[in-house]
């Protein structure tokens, strides 16, 4: 899916493939379609493409690609490669997973959609099953009133993160209604703080409500 990772194993790692599958001619993969109830991405679209035409679209995503490598490594890079390599500090999950996304996975004679929470059942392991790909990945509506994307790295850009996190809120009046907090490279498999979601709903947008969770996100 834009072979950005499988280079690196070639050149740093060694390693050798017996055939490799180019996926980046393939047109139903590419592009992306907004709708009345989400924002559809195509798995196999360079993300340097996907930033500027989402420019101002949605705030999470212009914070995560800036600091997703180079613009060089965007213009071959995907949202389909970066989630299906499931690396827990990969930049995409944890923007993907505040913004509630799901996965529509492809194979011959069908396709399901799965939610990007749980996509990952291991280091490096996920739902896929034998002859699936990522078709695209759904954005829900509506988008969360308060997003940020924030990445703590050894250089400051073109590198990979120690620690990445998503943050989303929904409000109505001030009061959260719904949120979500992802990170990456706090565990084996990117992952939402479940508990501290659930602790902010109901509550009002303000310095002591942030505060109560910081217990629960230790």
């Amino acid at each position: 899916g834009g072979g950005t990772d499988v280079v690196v194993e070639v050149n740093q790692m060694d390693r050798r493939f017996d055939h490799l599958v180019a996926l980046d001619a393939i047109g139903e993969l590419r592009g992306f379609e907004e709708t009345a109830d989400a924002l559809v991405l195509g798995a196999g679209e360079p993300l340097a493409f996907l930033e500027e035409a989402l420019h101002g679209r949605l705030p999470m995503l212009d914070e995560l690609f800036p600091l997703f490598s180079s613009r060089l490594i965007r213009n071959r890079a995907t949202f389909g490669g970066n989630l299906v390599n499931a690396s827990p500090i990969g930049d995409g999950p944890p923007a993907l997973l505040a913004l509630y996304a799901s996965l529509v996975l492809a194979r011959k004679g069908g396709e399901r959609t799965v939610p990007l929470d749980g996509f990952f059942t291991a280091y490096r392991k996920t739902q896929l099953e034998p002859g699936e790909i990522v078709r695209s990945v759904v954005v829900p509506k509506p988008f969360p009133d308060v997003q940020r994307f924030f990445k703590v790295s050894k250089r400051i850009l073109d590198d990979i993160s120690t620690v990445a996190a998503g943050f989303a809120l929904w409000t109505d009046g001030g009061l959260i209604t719904k949120a979500r907090l992802a990170y990456g490279g706090v565990a084996t498999t990117p992952m939402c703080a479940h508990d501290a979601q659930a602790a902010l709903v109901g509550k009002q947008l303000e310095p002591s409500a942030l505060a109560d969770v910081v217990p629960l996100l230790e």
